[in-house]
Formats: C-alpha cells, sequence, structure tokens
C-alpha cells in the first residue's frame, strides 16, 4: 500500500513518523520563512500545526512566499496555507489564526499545548513576546534572524542567540533577551553582510524577512528590505529540519521515567521551580558538595528552571526527582553514556528534608537498572572524598574504588578538592 510519508518513513521510521504526527507546532509569521517553515512541517508528517498570520497575499510576496500566486491575491496568509497543508495531508490539523501576535493578545494563546514554536515574524516586540511566553512553558522555541537584504542562501547558521554575529537583528535581540533574564535561544541567522537596498520601493508585507528591524530613513519612511526566492526559504527549510529532529530528540527523552518505592525520576517541568527551589535549590547544605551555585530567590528559580528544562531536554538522562505521594519536585539525578555499553552517574543532590531515607540507594539503583535495560555493563559514580555520605552509600551499591583519587579545583570559589572514582559492573 503506498505512503506518503514512505520515504521520510525509511530515514525516521514508524516510531518517528509516530512522534512527529502526535506532534503540534505553532509557526508565528506565514511569510517567505515561516511559509517554508509550515511547507516543510507538513510534507514532514507533522499532525497538527497552528498558522499566525494577520496579513493578506499582495503581488510583491509573488516572488519569494510559497503561499503568493496570482490567483492568491487578496486571501489571508493562513487560509491560503491551511489549504495547501491539508492538500498535501488530509489528515494534518490545522488552526488558522488571523491575528497578529503582540502581548496585547498574548492571553489569547495557550503556549502550554503547543510541542514546538517557531518565530518568524519580523518585529522585535512580537518576537520578545513570543520567546517569553514559550520559555515560561518550558514550550522549544526557535527564531528566524534577518533574511533580506541578502543574497547568499549558504551563509545561513544554527546557534545560540549569544553566539551570532554579523546579523543587525541578531545583536538587537541579543540585547533585549540578556535584559529580559533569557539565557538562551536556538536561532537561525546568516552571517551575510546585509546589502543596501538599489531603490526604497514603499512598504510591503514582510513577514519573516527582516533584515533587522526596518530602520526609518532621515524622512521617517521605513525603508522595505530586497528579498529573492532562495534566501528566505532556505531560512526556513533549515528552521523546520531543526525542528523535526528537536522532535524526534524530545519526545524520546521526555518518553523517559523511572520509578522506585517512593519516587518518580522524570524529565523537568516548567510549574515545578517553586518545589524544587523551596526543597533543594535555596539550601546551602544542599550545594556543599555539588558544582552548582545556591538559587537566592524565586525570580532566580524561575530563570534556573527555565535552564534546567533546556538542559535535560538535550541530555537524555537528566531527571528530577518526585517524592510518589506529595508529587513535588525534592532533588535531581542522572546518567550519561560514555561510550558504548558504559554510563556514569551524573549526580544525586535531595532537599535536605529528603536525606537519610533510603531515596539516595532507590535512585542509584535505579539508574542502575535502567544502564542495564539499555545495555550498560559498566557504570561509573564519583564523590568528593569528604563526602562520606554519598561514599557509602555507593559502597552499599555494590561499587569499588576505580584507579587513583584526583585533585581538582571547585571552580565556585577555587577550593581545591580530592574526587574518587568508583565501578560497578552491571
Amino acid at each position: 500500500m503506498e505512503d506518503q510519508f514512505q520515504r521520510t518513513r525509511l530515514l525516521l521510521g514508524d516510531e518517528g513518523m509516530e512522534r512527529l504526527g502526535r506532534s503540534k507546532v505553532a509557526i508565528f509569521g506565514i511569510g517567505g520563512v515561516g511559509g517554508y517553515v509550515a511547507e516543510a512541517l507538513a510534507r514532514s508528517g507533522v499532525g497538527a500545526l497552528t498558522l499566525v498570520d494577520s496579513d493578506r497575499v499582495s503581488l510583491t510576496n509573488i516572488n519569494r512566499q510559497i503561499i503568493a500566486t496570482h490567483s492568491s491575491i487578496g486571501q489571508y496568509k493562513v487560509d491560503v496555507m491551511a489549504k495547501r497543508i491539508h492538500d498535501i495531508n488530509p489528515d494534518a490539523f490545522v488552526e488558522a489564526r488571523r491575528c497578529f501576535y503582540l502581548p496585547e493578545n498574548a492571553q489569547e494563546f495557550d503556549f502550554s499545548q503547543y510541542s514546538y514554536v517557531v518565530d518568524a515574524v519580523d518585529t522585535v516586540t512580537a518576537k520578545l513576546e513570543i520567546i517569553l511566553q514559550a520559555k515560561k512553558c518550558g514550550v522549544s522555541v526557535i527564531s528566524s534572524m534577518g533574511a533580506g537584504n541578502k543574497l547568499d542562501p549558504a551563509a545561513f547558521r544554527v546557534a545560540d542567540i549569544y553566539d551570532t554575529k554579523v546579523c543587525p537583528l541578531a545583536r538587537i535581540m541579543r540585547r533585549e533577551l540578556k535584559h529580559r533574564g533569557v539565557d538562551s535561544l536556538k536561532v537561525v541567522y546568516s552571517e551575510e553582510k546585509p546589502l543596501k537596498p538599489l531603490a526604497a520601493i514603499g512598504k510591503d508585507s514582510l513577514a519573516g524577512e527582516q533584515a533587522a528591524p526596518m530602520e526609518a530613513s532621515a524622512s521617517g519612511r521605513r525603508d522595505t528590505p530586497g528579498s529573492v526566492a532562495f534566501v528566505p526559504s532556505v531560512a526556513g527549510l533549515i528552521l523546520a529540519g531543526e525542528v523535526v529532529k528537536d522532535l524526534l530528540e524530545l519526545e524520546q527523552n521526555t518518553a523517559i521515567r523511572l520509578e522506585t518505592r517512593d519516587l518518580i525520576l522524570k524529565k523537568a517541568e516548567y510549574a515545578d521551580w517553586s518545589a524544587i527551589y523551596h526543597n533543594l535549590w535555596r539550601h546551602e547544605e544542599s550545594a556543599n558538595y555539588m558544582l552548582w551555585n545556591v538559587t537566592r530567590s524565586e525570580e532566580e528559580a524561575k530563570k534556573r528552571m527555565d535552564r534546567t528544562v533546556s538542559f535535560e531536554k538535550k541530555e537524555k538522562y537528566a531527571l528530577l526527582v518526585y517524592l510518589k505521594e506529595t508529587g513535588q519536585a525534592i532533588g535531581f539525578a542522572g546518567m550519561r553514556q560514555m561510550e558504548p555499553k558504559v554510563f556514569e552517574e551524573l549526580g544525586i543532590a535531595l532537599g535536605p528534608d529528603y536525606v537519610g531515607r533510603g531515596y539516595g540507594k532507590q535512585i542509584l539503583n535505579a539508574l542502575i537498572e535502567e544502564a542495564a535495560r539499555c545495555g550498560g555493563t559498566r557504570f561509573y559514580a564519583s564523590v568528593r572524598e569528604k563526602n562520606l555520605a554519598s561514599r557509602n552509600l555507593i559502597k552499599s551499591c555494590g561499587f569499588s574504588l576505580a584507579g587513583s583519587p584526583e585533585e581538582k579545583t571547585d571552580p565556585r570559589n577555587g577550593v581545591r578538592y580530592v574526587l574518587e572514582k568508583y565501578v560497578r559492573d552491571i
């Protein structure tokens, strides 16, 4: 039986296609960049798409926007794109929102329903609000930087916003995001220096194709960036590729859930920031033998949880520890695969009210069992020489000293300490 996704399935497999089919992606801005994002996600089998744009197709969109033809002029871009997606995949769910996203109507959107958010709009105000709302809800977001006034499609890069260069819009976004306490953001940007348009031709519908937030000329009019078919389209396809790859990895990671008699180990959710802050992060004694700093305020805790959610999406077995009885986050734990069949513990930390109850042993044994389930045959764990409780825990789980202790320096205060490494077969 023929399958329209057969060629994709050969690369992603049945499970991968099922994951994409369960995903819901919001795309803000259905222009030269966002239109190609929607196109590629629909053709990749993403099951649900929310399209957000207030513009109608205009004559000058035809040179670069996939939904722009002479027959679609005057129609809402989201409506044209929705119709196109249904023609590509009749089973897809498409929500078309004829509006421009701004802080004033942010309450009309529930970001927690999305698996991923794509920012392809052209104003800094809207971009910032989209990014902040996604981060607040713990939803992955990727943002398009400037794609106008450029001719080199090979100059696009994927990077964190704070690692970008050349792009004028990225420079502004770095400053504004830093001011708002956003520590990281995946973006697609170009390292091509923007060209100066030969002539100003008036305003246009430019969603997703900014060279920077359009700079006002001496007359006060905002200049229209030049554009071509082969630059914003490439940016959109790169964005879509990142979304697909992240969705496949994220769902696999977020599905991880380990249970013990009293505990659940699973991925962090933004809503748990208060519990983990009060139970663990604010306590000096919990950080003594770890490499993290104490969190001093609730605002700082919210930002830390944002970083934690992002980190755990990248690190497969980085998990928060929840007490079954209350559902509260009380600590964290994790492991990493060092090489085939070899795993190492990343650290176990519990709030002071939960120490001495046997939870550490439950956690370590759960990690060892999971490593064995994944084909592991050896498991390493490290402990500071002076951390007698953790050393006793490791030994009680069948570990023995591996090699000579190493002298290390604590990056927080420059204090020297001795790190012991232990190993056991599994």
